[in-house]
């Protein structure tokens, strides 16, 4: 078997037109309005919800002219959606009003005690002026402000119901290659965790390598179930889509914990041709999924299987690449990767 060396594969690209993300998805809404960027499965199978390239540019713009009320540039914005659209759309609304977007963990008000006091220690640490979530989250706002009662006053926003008729209102703000895009928080797990700033410039040099290791282009699919406020996640797949101007096909983690053949069902259907997962996801599948269903999957456009964000076996790639080569699947694609 053979695993390719993703570095090997990096060549010298020219830097290109762009000078920030909103530049980049400006042009892609300009000259690809209709075409897919992103396609959410509600349910993990066939329930589809949308956002061609023409819609994410007016939901950011009205996002970015909702937060001229509440923020001015460089202030910050904590994301806490759950899985789905709304993230995205506020995470380029942040980049479109010069606030500096901070992913996080959707707070799960089920396990509080766990998972509040990482939210809380990056609510600590930031300074939000505000809180962007979805209607879901929103609905358990009141227990979700109680693991911080400091910070009970902070203005939370749907970003769901944001009015786009302020889209025609945008006006292009005082944003740069230099300018903070967002904050992207460590784990926490081995203490607090820690902000790093992420510039324009940031997010686009790691997307120019991405394009080249991956050979990404506009007829690029990414099929996603990684968490969007994770590096790989953010930048492998809600940046990179953008940037490519291909399509991002994605579910909710948890629709691939309950059903693996999910993931793959959902490349076999949409032709997926780029995917990241962490290790623990192929042995997953190899012990999951039995081979009847396997052998009903078409996994032969999958071209770049990256795997990366936990410590990597050389021996489930082996298993993997063995038990779906009957699917279509090519070891070739298999590469190791880290943020």
């Amino acid at each position: 078997m053979s695993v390719r060396d993703s570095h090997a594969s990096v060549r010298p690209v020219v830097a290109d037109r762009y000078s920030t993300f909103v530049d980049t998805l400006r042009d892609r809404a300009q000259h690809s309005p209709d075409a897919y960027a992103y396609t959410y499965l509600l349910d993990g199978d066939e329930h589809e919800l949308h956002l061609t390239f023409g819609q994410l540019d007016e939901k950011a713009r009205a996002i970015a002219v909702h937060l001229e009320s509440s923020c001015a540039p460089g202030d910050r914005a904590l994301l806490a959606h759950g899985p789905g659209l709304e993230f995205i759309a506020a995470f380029y609304g942040c980049l479109y009003a010069g606030v500096i977007a901070v992913p996080a963990y959707p707070p799960d008000p089920g396990r509080m005690k766990k998972t509040g006091p990482r939210l809380a220690a990056i609510v600590k640490d930031a300074e939000p002026s505000v809180i962007l979530v979805d209607g879901d989250v929103m609905k358990d706002r009141d227990t979700i402000k109680s693991m911080d009662p400091n910070k009970d006053d902070e203005l939370w926003i749907d970003t769901g119901e944001v009015d786009l008729g302020l889209a025609s209102r945008w006006t292009p703000g005082p944003v740069t290659g230099e300018t903070l895009a967002f904050l992207q928080y460590t784990s926490g797990s081995t203490g607090d965790p820690k902000g790093v700033m992420v510039t324009h410039e940031n997010m686009l040099d790691n997307s120019r390598v991405v394009q080249a290791s991956h050979q990404t282009s506009r007829e690029t699919v990414i099929a996603s179930w990684i968490p969007h406020f994770h590096d790989m996640g953010l930048i492998g797949v809600v940046s990179q889509t953008v940037y490519c101007g291909g399509r991002a096909v994605f579910m909710a983690p948890l629709s691939f914990i309950q059903r693996p053949l999910r993931w793959l069902t959902m490349i076999t259907r949409y032709g997926g041709t780029t995917s990241f997962f962490p290790n623990f996801a192929m042995d997953y599948c190899v012990n999951k999924i039995k081979p009847e269903p396997r052998d009903a999957l078409d996994l032969s456009t999958w071209r770049v299987a990256c795997s990366g964000s936990e410590p990597i076996f050389s021996r489930s790639l082996e298993r993997f690449a063995e038990y779906f080569a009957p699917a279509g699947f090519k070891a070739s694609a298999l590469c190791a990767v880290y943020g």
